[in-house]
């Protein structure tokens, strides 16, 4: 049996797993109060805009790789927020 190929038709499929997982691990360190929260925070990332774009590859990613860019995303936001 074949593995289908993945699309920008149906690179949406694999995203609820990995946001489930993610967001599991935003409550497990504590980067999140609530489940909807941690849902939130990722949906609203660019992290999670190059997830759901098929070009990226993003969707290739395992959890730890998918979470270390949402916190270098974090990181980079808050260092940046300061600047005039």
């Amino acid at each position: 049996m074949r593995t289908p190929k993945v699309t920008q038709e149906n690179v949406y499929t694999l995203i609820p797993h990995k946001v489930s997982k993610l967001a599991d691990r935003l409550l497990a360190d504590k980067h999140s109060n609530t489940l909807e929260e941690a849902i939130m925070q990722i949906y609203n990332s660019k992290m999670y805009r190059n997830l759901e774009t098929e070009s990226t590859k993003f969707w290739w990613y395992g959890i730890n790789m998918l979470y270390e860019e949402l916190m270098e995303e974090r990181m980079w936001m808050t260092t940046n927020s300061s600047l005039p």
